[in-house]
């Protein structure tokens, strides 16, 4: 993108739009923003309705009074120049409309043409890898951020791995090699959205790769950002059985929902960071017996056999939350997480093993209140702190996208984000 059209991009009306501002977790994005995010900042809401926009705007009102003035944007996820016109009136749009699969292809699309940062909250990887495929070159030749898995899934793994990362290489001037990561404390609950999309992710087939010229002005040229291959790694962390006993958590391993998701991403982190030949990542849950960690496994099995058929997947959907409802407020405020990963520094034979831990731990409901928290201050981090970053254009994970702005950001927050050479306390779940 020429200097004109990055000038250009500062003048737009809006430095933030909220794209499904009408959906559980938009809502909760859109008041995020009233009552954290500086006051100088123009934000607008974006959506399908503007009927529900405007009920949405006078609920906030009741609590913030300048809500009642904000700019509404309606567009639609079907209607491509809809998008296009809301996506060059912001610098940086904010998605919670999922599934992505189905809703999030088109304004990524929209934002990696003309030049506008974009942040989600998908935990769908497949679509994730697709967009990756798709509008890297695109996105990184227009000056365009689009950061994908900025909620719960991932910024806890991706963000505890970077500060692993990065401390075994300035305490040891060693790379990272296996790193492992543990969800040892969660409360929570699922709004009808993440059921939505995690049923999605479940049901659905591998994306296809496309043409590298599909959505493209140009075809993609090798570049020192674009998602590089992986190299020889070690053996991931140790899973001979689905449930084991770890040292290091104190507890019995088991199956975790998102570890899929999780792991890609910090994976894909670790190739565009270049963490080294050896980096290698995997995840579980931690539970307080053997038979609560086997019980998880055989239910979570349940659930993903379940959902392949459609007249179990109807059935199974009816006692789940629907698309709009969630956790109340109340609820949102009484959840909370730690998620502890452990790291072991490549040596040589002979060296003493060389090790580091990382705790991130979140204060709120992971799903609502830190993942509104983490998607909106990775958004304002591109609207205020663009300077400070070493990527300008692409799509990158968001370690790759923001790393130590980012943790910064959530430090200021009330987010813990720590790393010491000290092994885990014992603890209780």
């Amino acid at each position: 993108m020429a200097s004109s059209a990055l000038e250009e991009r500062q003048h737009r009306p809006y430095d933030i739009i909220v794209w499904g501002a009408t959906g559980f977790t938009g809502q909760y994005v859109a008041e995020y923003l009233l009552e954290n995010g500086p006051k100088h900042l123009h934000y607008a809401l974006g959506g399908r309705n503007r009927s529900k926009l405007e009920k949405v705007c006078s609920e906030l009102a009741e609590r913030f009074p300048e809500a009642s003035k904000l700019p509404l944007v309606v567009a639609d996820s079907g209607d491509q120049a809809s998008l296009d016109a809301m996506v060059q009136q912001g610098r940086v749009v904010i998605s919670t409309v999922g599934p992505f699969i189905k809703y999030g292809t088109p304004l990524v699309d929209a934002c990696s043409r003309l030049g506008t940062d974009y942040v989600d909250i998908t935990g769908e990887y497949d679509w994730v890898k697709n967009m990756s495929r798709r509008y890297h070159e695109q996105a990184k030749q227009n000056r365009a951020l689009i950061v994908s898995c900025c909620g719960f899934d991932s910024i806890p793994s991706d963000m505890g791995t970077y500060m692993l990362v990065k401390y075994i290489k300035q305490r040891y001037g060693k790379e990272t090699g296996t790193v492992k990561g543990s969800m040892v404390k969660l409360k929570g609950g699922f709004s009808g959205g993440t059921i939505a999309t995690a049923v999605e992710g479940l049901t659905n087939k591998p994306l296809p790769a496309p043409k590298p010229q599909e959505n493209s002005t140009a075809a993609p040229k090798p570049s020192s950002a674009s998602p590089k291959p992986a190299k020889t790694v070690t053996k991931p962390p140790s899973r001979r059985f689905p449930v084991y006993f770890d040292n290091d958590f104190g507890k019995w391993q088991g199956l975790f929902i998102m570890a899929d998701t999780n792991t890609a991403v910090v994976r894909q982190s670790g190739r565009e960071l270049e963490y080294g030949n050896h980096f290698n990542y995997g995840e579980t849950m931690s539970y307080p017996s053997f038979w609560k960690s086997a019980s998880a496994f055989l239910g979570l099995s349940m659930f993903y056999v379940l959902v392949q058929f459609s007249p179990t997947r109807s059935l199974l959907l009816k006692f789940l939350p629907a698309p709009g409802e969630g956790p109340s407020r109340e609820d949102i405020a009484k959840g909370h997480f730690t998620h502890q990963l452990v790291a072991e520094a490549v040596t040589t034979d002979g060296e003493r093993p060389l090790r580091a831990y990382a705790t991130v731990i979140g204060h709120k409901d992971p799903g609502y209140g830190e993942t509104v928290m983490y998607v909106a201050e990775a958004a304002l981090c591109l609207a205020l702190d663009r300077a400070k970053l070493s990527h300008q254009g692409g799509v990158l994970t968001p370690a790759a996208a923001m790393g130590d702005t980012l943790i910064d950001r959530y430090r200021q927050r009330g987010g813990v984000f720590e790393v010491t050479s000290d092994p885990f306390l014992p603890s209780k779940i």
